[in-house]
C-alpha cells in the first residue's frame, strides 16, 4: 500500500508541476499581450491626437476663410454658411472637442460654401 501511495502522490506532483508550468506560460504569454495592446493603444492615442491636430487647424482655416468671405451670395445662402460657420466657431471654443464633431462641422462648413449661390445684383458693378 505505501508503494500505492508514494506513486500517487508522485503522479499528483507530477500533474501539479504541469499545472504550474502551464500557469507560467499563460501568465508570460498574458503579460506580453497586455504589453503589446499598451504599445498598440499609444500608438493609436498618438495618431488620433495628431489627426485631431490637423482637423482643428484646417476649420480654423476654413473659419478664417469663411470670416474674410464676402457678401456676393443670395440671402438664403449666404445664411445657411453664416449657420455653419457660428456652428464652426461653437465647436472650435468647446473645451473639449472630439475629433468627430470637428469633422462635421468642417465638412458643413465646407459643404455650405460648395453650396453658395452668387447674388447677380450684388455682383454687378
Amino acid at each position: 500500500m505505501e508503494k500505492h501511495t508514494l506513486d500517487s502522490y508522485v503522479d499528483i506532483l507530477t500533474h501539479t508541476k504541469q499545472v504550474a508550468e502551464s500557469m507560467h506560460d499563460a501568465v508570460e504569454d498574458y503579460t506580453k499581450m497586455t504589453k503589446m495592446l499598451a504599445t498598440a493603444v499609444d500608438g493609436l492615442e498618438s495618431t488620433a491626437s495628431h489627426v485631431q491636430r490637423e482637423v482643428a487647424y484646417a476649420l480654423a482655416s476654413f473659419i478664417d476663410e469663411a470670416e474674410r468671405t464676402a457678401n456676393f451670395y443670395t440671402e438664403t445662402s449666404w445664411q445657411h454658411y453664416m449657420g455653419a460657420l457660428a456652428q464652426a466657431k461653437k465647436v472650435q471654443s468647446g473645451r473639449k472637442t472630439k475629433l468627430v464633431e470637428l469633422l462635421k462641422v468642417k465638412n458643413a462648413l465646407r459643404q455650405a460654401k460648395a453650396q453658395l449661390v452668387y447674388d447677380e445684383m450684388k455682383v454687378s458693378i
